[in-house]
């Protein structure tokens, strides 16, 4: 998948993605909450787009809205986590009707 890069503390910081959650049309977790969460970034790679919800439950139109991927080569949207809006808690992702692929990222 190669390299996810991330900011910490105004810096960019490289890291193996930590996780890739397959998002179809129904709310599932991409991060679990972490109370040692220091900064993430997720990043649309379905031919859809893709909503994150800080909370329990994804639902399609609300939330925080990733871009579809442009092709194969270009990922879609990216929603990054540092510490300006640090969020502890689950997030949940949902893709809208008919989309396929991953949510990838790193988590620190």
């Amino acid at each position: 998948m190669g390299v996810t890069s991330v900011e910490v503390s105004g810096k960019e910081v490289a890291a193996d993605p930590s996780f890739a959650v397959e998002v179809l049309d129904e709310s599932v977790t991409v991060l679990a909450a972490n109370a040692f969460r220091r900064a993430a970034t997720i990043i649309n790679w379905t031919d859809k787009f893709v909503w994150l919800a800080l909370g329990d439950t994804a639902v399609v139109g609300e939330g925080i809205p990733l871009a579809a991927r442009t092709d194969a080569t270009h990922p879609g949207g990216s929603y990054t986590i540092g510490a300006d809006n640090l969020y502890l808690g689950i997030i949940t992702a949902i893709g809208e009707a008919g989309a396929v692929g991953n949510v990838v990222g790193a988590e620190l």
